[in-house]
């Protein structure tokens, strides 16, 4: 009961995409998390969570952060909780074009822009957990 801090990371698939042509991505998050538990006498203590950190869209190549806050309740090992989670990725896409010159071997030249884009996902959640 208390304060607790923790870090971590994971893998996570998400039902989301940038691009229409894939079903899903799969995210690695690096994470710190900052708990406080009431401490009460009773098997019932209520708790406030804050997870934040990056991540790292592999399937699309992107890279952002996210926040997850959440307030739930513990009863001795088993725990539930309600929060709500933003993230944020950034995706960085590469456009050839052709300037209409040609090279000393008489292939067109083409140039090369680079441009990002910031993609979303907020969500909702409940969870159920068990500590051993």
């Amino acid at each position: 009961d208390g304060l607790f801090l923790g870090a971590g990371t994971g893998a996570r698939e998400w039902n989301y995409s940038v691009y229409p042509e894939k079903n899903s991505s799969f995210f690695l998050p690096v994470f710190g998390d900052i708990r406080y538990t009431v401490p009460l006498k009773s098997a019932t203590r209520p708790f406030i969570d804050v997870r934040g950190g990056f991540l790292a869209d592999i399937t699309n190549a992107g890279v952002g952060r996210f926040i997850r806050p959440s307030v739930g309740v513990r009863y001795k090992n088993l725990g539930i909780s309600v929060g709500a989670e933003v993230m944020m990725c950034k995706y960085i896409t590469e456009t050839q074009t052709m300037t209409g010159d040609v090279n000393v071997m008489g292939n067109p030249v083409y140039s090369t822009s680079y441009s990002g884009t910031d993609r979303g996902k907020n969500s909702v959640f409940l969870s159920v957990s068990y500590s051993f």
